[in-house]
């Protein structure tokens, strides 16, 4: 236990601990949202980012989806990880199968896994 008499190993006071709450899915998506735009002005050498502005487009068009991969893997920062799952329309299952085809599955989660080391796996 820490001083004010909690163990949660911070500094925040009864009164903190009270009204804290767990972010909307809007405040998510904003927090989410913001982070890619931070990634793309890195990326694209702007304001503190240490990116070389010449760096070739395609240099940068793979560091920045390397930064997305690691980002929904849940290792950026404090954002935890994120599941992209598949959400086909209600009648592809049916279309497809009427037409020999194969068809996205409901539901599966396609990221099981490290997506940026899949990526680069790939390259």
């Amino acid at each position: 236990m820490n001083n004010d008499g909690n163990d949660f190993g911070s500094k925040a006071n009864l009164k903190d601990i009270a009204h804290a709450r767990a972010y909307t899915a809007i405040e998510v998506r904003e927090m989410f949202l913001d982070r890619v735009i931070s990634m793309i002005g890195y990326w694209n050498g702007e304001g503190k980012s240490n990116v070389d502005p010449k760096l070739p487009s395609r240099d940068k068009m793979e560091g920045l989806v390397h930064s997305l991969f690691v980002l929904i893997d849940g290792h950026s920062g404090d954002m935890p990880a994120f599941n992209l799952v598949c959400s086909p329309h209600p009648e592809d299952e049916n279309y497809h199968r009427k037409n020999g085809e194969n068809w996205m599955p409901q539901g599966a989660i396609i990221n099981d896994c490290m997506l940026r080391d899949e990526y680069n796996a790939r390259r």
